[in-house]
């Protein structure tokens, strides 16, 4: 029977570390010129791309118009005024933009060959609120924001006085501190909407330290209205015969917070 011939491996550059590492070069050699070929073209490639004009950003495009500041407006053309497309941060943009408590959201996108364009999602004012008898109105968006800081009350706005409140003061952007927003959405959004107060001019809520609101119309009558008036049909059917009681006028307030109203008359 003949003898099966192993193969003798050839171990000699195994165990000398420089002839391993020639040995791995002399076989890699042409796969590392093709991967250092591509590196430099992509170098090349990059740098012809970012110096060529065609790309360079010549218009930024803002929708919609209005809600930046100029400040703003003169950030967004420092880092986008003389580079490439394709060299400018777009989240860098969006995380500065979003700075500014009216922006919600703020997207940009490059648009081939030289634009950029930034879409915005804004807060909308719903609230001002005033917080100390003398101080100032923070204008309020309906997730709780402070987005402007006013001196005077905006006539556009429903006012609400919150002199209960522990926090006084607020900067931009800060979150206003209450546990009874919500319900304050819910009063703002039906002294808007519900036909009762068509024809009311409502001057200001006030809201105390456990959550009931008064309601004070421009006539100086003050309505009690308390924490769950908007759950009871019964009272807000109540409310309406009041407001259109011909005693109204001689009344300094109507208290709902009961099962019995009960009703104060000017002295």
């Amino acid at each position: 029977m003949a003898r099966r011939k192993f193969k003798k491996w050839n171990l000699k550059p195994i165990l000398d570390p420089f002839s391993f590492l020639f040995y791995w070069l002399k076989k890699g050699f042409p796969l590392i010129v093709l991967v250092g070929l591509l590196f430099l073209a992509f170098i090349w490639m990059k740098n012809f791309v970012y110096a060529d004009s065609y790309f360079q950003v010549n218009h930024v495009t803002v929708f919609p118009s209005g809600v930046l500041s100029d400040s703003e407006y003169r950030y967004l053309g420092k880092v986008t005024r003389g580079r490439s497309v394709f060299q400018v941060d777009l989240n860098a943009i969006s995380k500065d933009l979003m700075r500014n408590p009216i922006v919600k959201s703020a997207e940009v996108a490059r648009i081939l060959p030289n634009e950029i364009k930034v879409y915005l999602v804004s807060r909308e004012p719903f609230v001002q609120i005033r917080c100390a008898n003398g101080g100032d109105y923070y204008v309020v968006s309906k997730d709780q924001l402070v987005v402007s800081i006013e001196k005077t009350a905006r006539p556009d706005l429903s006012l609400i006085e919150d002199y209960a409140a522990k926090t006084k003061k607020y900067s931009l952007g800060l979150r206003y501190q209450t546990k009874y927003f919500e319900q304050m959405i819910e009063m703002v959004s039906w002294l808007k909407s519900d036909p009762v107060w068509a024809k009311e001019i409502v001057t200001k809520v006030m809201v105390d330290e456990i959550g009931n609101f008064i309601v004070v119309l421009n006539d100086g009558l003050e309505l009690k209205l308390g924490k769950d008036l908007l759950k009871s049909e019964q009272k807000k059917s109540a409310l309406k015969t009041i407001l259109q009681s011909g005693d109204r006028p001689e009344m300094l307030y109507f208290d709902l917070r009961y099962q019995d109203i009960i009703a104060k008359k000017k002295s």
